[in-house]
C-alpha cells in the first residue's frame, strides 16, 4: 500500500511540475527601468502595449496587454505573466510592442493612416524567468528590456510614393 500511495504521489508530483512555468513581471517599473521614448525623451502620453513570449522566437505568442498612462514611458501589469514552454528558472524569449490611439493591436495600429499615431516595438530579446521557490516566487523583472522608441506610422502616400521610385528604378535597370 506505501509503494502505491509512494507512485501516486510521486507521478503527481512530476505531472505538476511539468506545467510549472517560468513567470516575468509585465512591467518595466522594476529592474533596469528602461522607459518608452518619443525623440529621444520619456513618452508621457497614453500608450498600449502588448506582450509576446515564447521558449524561442519562432514560437512567440500573445500574452496580455497593458495601458501605459503613468507618465514617463512607464507601463504595468500587476500580474506576473506566465512563459508558456518555459520552466521556473528557465530563460524566456519576448517581444513588447506598443502603440497610441484606441486600436485594439499593434496590426491595426501599423494600419492607420492618421500620422498622429505612433508605434514602436523592443525587438525579440530573452530574460531570465522567476517563479521559483515553495510557494512560487514572484516573476523575474524585465531586465534585458532595451526599450521602444515610438515613431509615427508612415503616411500610405509615403509607401506607395516609395513603391514607385522602386518600380521606375526597375524599369529603368531593364532597360539598360
Amino acid at each position: 500500500m506505501k509503494k502505491t500511495l509512494t507512485t501516486i504521489m510521486l507521478a503527481a508530483g512530476l505531472a505538476i511540475g511539468a506545467y510549472a512555468q517560468g513567470t516575468v513581471a509585465f512591467n518595466n517599473l522594476n529592474g533596469s527601468a528602461i522607459p518608452v521614448t518619443y525623440n529621444g525623451t520619456p513618452y508621457d502620453g497614453v500608450f498600449t502595449v502588448e506582450f509576446w513570449g515564447g521558449s524561442s522566437a519562432g514560437d512567440l505568442v500573445l500574452l496580455g496587454s497593458t495601458v501605459g498612462n503613468f507618465g514617463g514611458g512607464i507601463f504595468y501589469n500587476a500580474d506576473d505573466i506566465a512563459i508558456p514552454g518555459v520552466p521556473l528558472g528557465g530563460t524566456a524569449t519576448l517581444l513588447i510592442n506598443a502603440w497610441t490611439g484606441s486600436f485594439a493591436n499593434y496590426a491595426a495600429a501599423l494600419q492607420s493612416t492618421d500620422g498622429t499615431v505612433l508605434v514602436g516595438t523592443s525587438g525579440i530579446f530573452t530574460n531570465p524567468t522567476g517563479g521559483t521557490g515553495a510557494p512560487p516566487g514572484p516573476g523575474a523583472n524585465l531586465d534585458n528590456f532595451t526599450g521602444i522608441a515610438l515613431v509615427p506610422v508612415p503616411e500610405p502616400s509615403m509607401l506607395a510614393l516609395a513603391g514607385l521610385g522602386a518600380a521606375g528604378m526597375s524599369i529603368f535597370r531593364r532597360r539598360k
